[in-house]
């Protein structure tokens, strides 16, 4: 079959309009970024200069004034009455209802079961200072290790003396500098010592 020449043309032409439109139809579009500072930057702007202010010289109208926050009134309900009038009731239950509450029962002292015995009784140490600054402790075994101002005693359960030193001669080996006083003694049982604190000052303090 033969076509005249105008119509081969026009089939041609619109074979290709078809393929265009097709490619079109299935080609993303590129995103194009631009680069860094290329965006339009906004007109500078300019406000005509007013006057000048020299604070020495400015009048109470243009010094800065503190203006007050207005009160904020409590928010009123339509139902304010009700809550007030439900409050009063409850009140008034309350009263009425305080004698009805069982009694409280009387506080009674326990007293003492038995009164402390006095096993052992012995002088205590007499040093002579004042303040005495007294610190006592007590092993497992019964010794006692006493502190009065500046002297540590030693003593037996039954009171008995097993010696005496100064605190300057106990801390002999460190070369105390100042003096030594106000000592504090603790027993730890579960290491079986004694544990001696003193402070160090000098004669002015």
């Amino acid at each position: 079959m033969k076509f005249p020449v105008s119509v081969l043309i026009l089939l041609g032409c619109s074979w290709c309009c078809f393929q265009q439109a097709a490619a079109q139809q299935g080609t993303k579009v590129a995103i194009q970024v631009a680069p860094s500072g290329s965006a339009d930057k906004s007109p500078e702007m300019y406000s005509p200069l007013g006057g000048i202010i020299t604070p020495g010289t400015a009048n109470a109208m243009w010094q800065p004034v503190l203006i007050p926050p207005p009160l904020i009134s409590k928010n009123e309900g339509s139902n304010d009455g009700e809550i007030q009038q439900i409050k009063q009731e409850k009140l008034l239950q309350k009263l009425a209802n305080r004698g009805t509450y069982p009694p409280v029962a009387e506080f009674s002292d326990p007293g003492v079961d038995e009164l402390p015995v006095v096993g052992i009784n012995f002088e205590g140490n007499a040093d002579g200072g004042c303040p005495p600054d007294n610190t006592i402790a007590i092993s497992n075994g019964g010794f006692i290790v006493s502190c009065v101002n500046s002297n540590i005693y030693m003593l037996k359960q039954s009171g008995g003396s097993l010696g005496s030193i100064t605190l300057y001669d106990f801390f002999i080996l460190l070369n105390p500098t100042v003096n030594l006083s106000d000592p504090k003694v603790i027993y730890d049982p579960e290491a079986d010592r004694f544990i001696l604190f003193t402070q160090g000052c000098d004669g002015f303090v």
